[in-house]
């Protein structure tokens, strides 16, 4: 369970940021983004920070 949660948790904050960045100083290239090219992006972001949090799980006695 509490792996599970890790990784929802790891991925919801990837969302989070990931959007957050578009209005911080120099980012502003990502508004120029289609929506389709930044929804993709942002599933992209999440999932790899949820893999990265599984592994870490998993690798945690």
């Amino acid at each position: 369970m509490a792996a599970s949660t890790s990784v929802g948790a790891a991925a919801a904050a990837a969302v989070v940021a990931y959007r957050r960045m578009r209005g911080m100083r120099g980012q502003e290239w990502r508004s120029s983004l289609s929506a389709w090219t930044f929804t993709l992006n942002t599933i992209s972001v999440a999932l790899v920070h949820a893999v990265i949090a599984a592994l870490a799980t998993a690798m945690t006695p």
